[in-house]
């Protein structure tokens, strides 16, 4: 498995993997990089964990709530 492979399987670009790599996070497969990930990256470091990745619900705009 090349670094764009593992890149895509894990949702995040290539450059990143390269970063983490250098970061001694493994190359070989997909689960060993998740796992490190997991453990060496604080939450909101992580694609899909941070807090702007997270869909605010819908509100009513202000003029509704006033009325």
């Amino acid at each position: 498995m090349n670094r764009t492979q593992l890149a895509a399987a894990i949702g995040i670009g290539g450059a990143m993997v390269s970063k983490l790599a250098r970061r001694s996070m493994p190359t070989d497969s997909v689960e060993l990089a998740d796992r490190w990930r997991r453990c060496h990256l604080a939450p909101g470091r992580m694609k899909g964990m941070r807090i702007d990745a997270v869909k605010p619900s819908p509100r009513q705009p202000a003029a509704e709530i006033s009325q």
